[in-house]
């Protein structure tokens, strides 16, 4: 069957195919929706110190098992699928937004899941393959969760970079203790 492709770094793909990750950002728009495999390229997304932040996070919230490096992901493949429902310049759900990186596009998934490591090699943007069907028809579909209450992206290293950027932008002193709520000792206001 002919079937198109995405190819997604790691640990970002996995993170897709495993229902958590609900947007795929990306400096090009598509007008395709339907069903996509989920690639997975050589490249990493992420290094291992800022995965193991970001799985620390995850593991509270969600039960999964985690691969336990960065280097224990499958590469050079395709993992799973899923299905592009939309492609909007900003979600407006805040599930999704906590996943929006603020790139031009965002491509809204919903309907994931893990298929069996099948060893191929990527290309930029959409690219159709030929997929087994037999594979395809006894796959197991997660809807995305979009009511979760988990945030993920309220932590302290985005209010800081945003903080400290609007401070520069006004001229004002920005070092750690003025946004981090501490008293400063008279050298200015956090």
């Amino acid at each position: 069957m002919k079937i198109r492709v995405l190819s997604i770094r790691q640990p970002w793909a996995w993170l897709i195919c495993n229902g958590l990750k609900s947007v795929e950002n990306r400096t090009w728009a598509t007008d395709y929706r339907g069903p996509i495999l989920v690639h997975t390229g050589l490249a990493r997304g992420a290094n291992e110190a800022e995965y193991q932040r970001i799985k620390s996070r995850l593991q509270v919230h969600f039960s999964l098992d985690f691969p336990p490096t960065m280097g224990d992901f499958p590469k050079g493949g395709i993992i799973g699928f899923a299905e592009i429902i939309d492609c909007v310049t900003k979600p407006t759900n805040k599930y999704d937004l906590q996943w929006w990186e603020r790139d031009p596009f965002a491509f809204i998934l919903d309907n994931v899941g893990n298929l069996p490591f099948y060893p191929m090699k990527g290309k930029l943007n959409l690219f159709s393959t030929d997929y087994p069907e037999d594979i395809w028809k006894d796959r197991q579909v997660i809807p995305i969760n979009r009511e979760n209450p988990f945030i993920f992206k309220q932590n302290i290293f985005n209010r800081i970079s945003a903080f400290v950027g609007l401070k520069k932008l006004m001229g004002k002193p920005c070092g750690p203790d003025h946004y981090s709520g501490r008293s400063t000792g008279g050298t200015g206001t956090p």
